[in-house]
């Protein structure tokens, strides 16, 4: 989890999102950090660059973990409604992480299966739809089972049933946005409408 907060938010995911925007620029700094900062400034982005390539392995670091307890979860023995609340927030984190991926990416490598059971396997690239229709099912599957909140403070942070509805609804806009100017299926279509429905709680 700290992999993948420390590779998207504090430094990865606004940059990849910003830098080539007027909202930022690159500023000066240590020659190699120089050379990536300045490639994503002016859109030209290598596949050497280190603040990709960390970005890119954090996110699939946190969506094996949460493949990883999803598979393996009801081998665990403990109380189902534990068990149910866990699969449910990793499914809420793997739906974070592969929509980040294909908000910077388009279609990515899609895997449901944790590395133990894909040993040598050359996976690959699938389409936007495709990881669309994914980020969609877990994010309903979290919201019917997330709790509305956690009592307890030391709990805050933790997926809940808002969390996964707002990004639901805002997962829903990004596929709508794309089916009107990137010519979306309309299996995803349909899909954005049935998440659209769950997100009227926000």
């Amino acid at each position: 989890r700290q992999m993948c907060i420390r590779d998207s938010y504090n430094a990865g995911l606004p940059l990849l999102n910003e830098l080539a925007t007027d909202e930022m620029g690159a500023i000066t700094a240590g020659a190699s950090k120089q050379l990536m900062l300045e490639e994503l400034d002016k859109c030209k982005p290598t596949p050497q660059n280190g603040i990709i390539k960390s970005f890119y392995a954090g996110q699939y670091a946190m969506i094996n973990r949460a493949n990883d307890l999803i598979f393996n979860a009801e081998k665990s023995g403990i109380e189902s409604v534990i068990v149910n609340r866990c699969v449910a927030e990793a499914k809420f984190l793997r739906a974070l992480c592969y929509y980040n991926l294909t908000s910077v990416f388009g279609g990515c490598v899609l895997t449901t299966l944790p590395g133990s059971e894909r040993v040598g396997e050359n996976m690959p690239r699938s389409s936007t739809e495709a990881v669309y229709g994914q980020i969609f099912q877990d994010l309903i599957d979290a919201y019917s089972v997330l709790p509305v909140s956690f009592a307890a403070e030391k709990e805050m942070g933790r997926a809940t049933r808002i969390a996964a509805a707002a990004l639901l609804a805002r997962a829903s806009l990004t596929a709508a946005t794309m089916g009107k100017y990137a010519h979306i299926s309309p299996a995803v279509s349909y899909t954005h409408l049935r998440a659209h429905e769950t997100s009227q709680d926000l």
